[in-house]
């Protein structure tokens, strides 16, 4: 075929160069209504979209297609990656109040529990820990989860490559390992999780390339990997900068105030001159303005900087989020009431299962249904082995996962104060059901609770004014081999222009067995960009956190597929990357609400106000509230515990 005949992508790259034709990643898309157009809807100004411009979510006459979330990999985890289009259309018909007329003919199950828990990720399996240990297995509850597959953010992607079974994680993926304090959580040791790890060792290069074993902490501690920073600018030219923080970042072209302002904050060299900094203080503004108004920096430094941020922490931008939220998650220039600086202020390891956290959700799952994998489990078994599913809904169980349940309504069976029972209706495979329960723990986000719930108390309702949430991307793409990276002599890149901003690899952790990932680069391996939507800085907390939804909502996965190669193609054709011949598959996992993001006063409230989140943990009635954004910082230790804090204010009521 003529080259000119060919269908072109957005860059003038032939679809065959960019090998969008290939087997491995196109499967047939039929059916639903999709709004592609991809970014050009955002500058178009859609008369169709008018209405989720302005309220960032999907009028109720567009429905999303199999098109738009794109393949899944492999494995049990294939039709659940990220929010899909089956979950985010039940999602949005709730909104619109399209089950309204339907509750009244909810089929009762007939089913009661002692408790309900909406939710099944880190939090909501908290709380079913926390009630089978306190009650001795006595207390029966039922886990009700919106996906196809249980663990919240913490899932997985799986591919296999040339034989091989490589992966990637969908959310929640980093745990840290103080060596000088190893205790983890509290419930790491009851669930029989492990504390030493080992890693697949480097083969195939003599290149001392340094590899991070989760994806997030070299954004804020570059000495973890060996990064390559990607320029292609007028003035620079093409050209890749190896670990430029190794020369106080002199080797970028980039003017030289900037390159110092680089290394001040990375270092976190830069201290302010407030007589008495506390987290109280921290807490009063955003990070953009402690970066600048109180350390100096310059507006060009902070938005290279909240890129670390924001992808690592709160998945929004730091000119709208707490500076004590920064500081907690250790963005660059932060640590500055612990006196310390440099690369060695920060001497944890940051960890990842060779599937992300989901290793951690699958531990619980196995100490509350142990029929759901088998009984002489090994670590691999639990980690990346298959789930026996049929089982975790089986009558009998003290706990009971119940997949693809959307909770719709929840309420007292009166006046909550009085009521001795809470009525949880739930839509499942095309029907309303309804259960009984003693008590209930919403672990789900605040932006389902408040919409579910019926009877909220009114101080409740306006507390959950005050939770925002922002959006985020998760692309793995798997690769037939990572060659052009070894050339360079990185496992990182950071870039500053085009689609995204950072890839990485990881180094494999082994599991033992005959599963391990190989770490080799002429072998398969998953290369994962992390995305948050940073384009509307400068606008308020509600316009950039529906922007950027509408963003991540309004692409097609063939448009954010051809962005994927084109960006690889671009960087990476002078080292002899093909997209068509190295990537294998590609895999989206869209978060529309990945993370709270906390505006200054968050934690601590303003002008002597309660802040919203305290508001929302007391609860009311037989409800409580275990969903991770209360704890203000989202990781699957602070999820965990407070669910089971949800469950310790329900005692005397399951």
């Amino acid at each position: 075929m003529n080259k000119k005949s060919e269908n072109l992508a957005l860059s003038g790259r032939p679809d065959h160069e960019l090998g969008l034709d290939t087997d491995i990643t196109r499967r047939d898309f039929i059916g639903g209504t999709c709004l592609g157009a991809g970014v050009a809807l955002l500058s178009m100004g859609s008369p169709r979209l008018s209405r989720a411009n302005l309220q960032g979510f999907l009028p109720p006459s567009i429905k999303l297609g199999p098109d738009w979330t794109g393949p899944g990999g492999t494995g049990e985890y294939s039709s659940s990656n990220g929010n899909t289009h089956e979950v985010l259309n039940v999602a949005h018909d709730l909104r619109h109040g399209v089950f309204e007329e339907l509750l009244a003919g909810a089929t009762d199950t007939g089913e009661s529990y002692d408790l309900v828990i909406v939710g099944a990720g880190f939090a909501g399996f908290g709380a079913a820990f926390a009630l089978q240990k306190e009650f001795e297995g006595q207390k029966n509850c039922l886990v009700l989860d919106n996906h196809p597959m249980y663990g919240g953010e913490a899932k997985h992607n799986e591919f296999i490559v040339d034989g091989y079974q490589i992966y990637g994680p969908q959310g929640s993926s980093s745990f840290s390992l103080d060596r000088n304090n190893p205790t983890f959580h509290s419930v790491w040791h009851e669930l029989g999780l492990p504390t030493e790890f080992d890693h697949v060792p480097l083969s195939g290069t003599s290149k001392p390339i340094r590899f991070s074993l989760d994806p997030y902490a070299p954004m804020r501690l570059p000495d973890r990997a060996s990064i390559g920073y990607f320029f292609d600018g007028s003035d620079s030219g093409r050209q890749w900068v190896i670990d430029p923080h190794l020369n106080g970042f002199r080797d970028i072209p980039l003017p030289p105030q900037l390159q110092q302002e680089l290394h001040d904050a990375f270092t976190h060299r830069r201290k302010p001159e407030h007589p008495q900094p506390s987290e109280q203080w921290l807490d009063s503004m955003t990070y953009r303005d402690f970066l600048v108004n109180e350390l100096g920096f310059s507006q060009a430094a902070f938005e290279i900087l909240d890129y670390s941020y924001a992808t690592d922490s709160s998945t929004a931008s730091g000119d709208i989020c707490s500076a004590y939220y920064a500081y907690l998650v250790d963005a660059p220039g932060t640590r500055v009431l612990s006196g310390q600086s440099d690369w060695g202020g920060d001497a944890r390891d940051y960890l990842m299962f060779p599937a992300g956290n989901a290793g951690i959700i699958r531990y619980f799952v196995r100490n509350l249904v142990p029929a759901a994998f088998p009984s002489d489990a090994t670590f691999e078994d639990t980690v990346i082995g298959p789930t026996n599913t049929a089982v975790l809904d089986k009558a009998g169980n003290a706990t009971r996962i119940r997949l693809n349940s959307t909770a719709i309504k929840i309420v007292h069976d009166g006046a909550p104060e009085k009521a001795r029972h809470v009525y949880v209706t739930y839509y499942r495979n095309g029907t309303l059901e309804r259960v009984r329960a003693n008590a209930v723990v919403v672990a789900a986000p605040g932006h389902i609770a408040k919409h579910v719930i019926r009877d909220l108390p009114e101080e409740i309702q306006l507390a959950y004014q005050g939770f925002h949430h922002a959006p985020q991307l998760v692309i793995n793409v798997a690769l037939t081999n990572w060659r052009f990276m070894e050339t360079l002599g990185i496992s990182a890149a950071r870039w500053f222009d085009g689609f995204g901003w950072w890839a990485a690899l990881r180094q494999p952790m082994s599991t033992g067995g005959s599963l391990a990932s190989p770490h080799d680069p002429s072998k398969p391996a998953v290369l994962t960009l992390i995305v948050p939507f940073l384009g509307h800085r400068g606008k308020s907390m509600e316009e950039q956190t529906k922007l950027g939804r509408l963003e991540l909502f309004s692409m097609k996965f063939r448009e954010y597929e051809v962005l994927v190669r084109e960006q690889l193609a671009r960087m990476f054709s002078n080292q002899g990357f093909e997209p068509r011949r190295d990537i294998a598959g590609i895999v989206l996992n869209r978060w529309g609400h990945a993370s709270i993001a906390p505006q200054p006063g968050y934690q601590f409230g303003v002008d002597g106000k309660r802040p919203p989140r305290e508001v929302v943990a007391k609860g009311y009635g037989r409800i409580s509230f275990g969903h991770s954004e209360i704890s203000g910082i989202q990781t699957w230790g602070t999820a965990v515990s407070r669910g089971m804090e949800a469950v310790r204010q329900l005692r005397n009521l399951v």
